[in-house]
């Protein structure tokens, strides 16, 4: 019984950890700049790794960040210096390839 009840709690610990890691702040940081994609934060999917890298490489060279929590309807998208343009297609390319999970 004693061991069953260990195992129980550190069951819940996990889960309630990874829970609380999910749900606080954003789950990924990509900073663009000087014709790449750098993640400095989660875990990125590579098709959408490769397309903010596209994004980066483009014409107008785009220096900044983009950082998002959450998946699909709960996805929470967020861009930091980067010119309307360029924020707008890594919304798109963001919410293209996590919004509709």
């Amino acid at each position: 019984p004693q061991l069953v009840m260990l195992v129980v709690i550190i069951v819940a610990a996990v889960l309630g950890f990874r829970w609380l890691r999910n749900r606080s702040g954003a789950s990924a940081i990509v900073e663009l700049g000087e014709g790449v994609a750098l993640v400095r934060r989660g875990d990125v999917p590579r098709p959408l790794l490769h397309d903010l890298e596209d994004l980066a490489r483009s014409a107008s060279r785009p220096e900044g960040t983009v950082e998002w929590s959450g998946q699909g309807a709960d996805l929470q998208l967020h861009t930091r210096g980067l010119d309307e343009s360029s924020a707008q297609r890594a919304r798109n390319i963001v919410m293209y390839r996590l919004g509709r999970r």
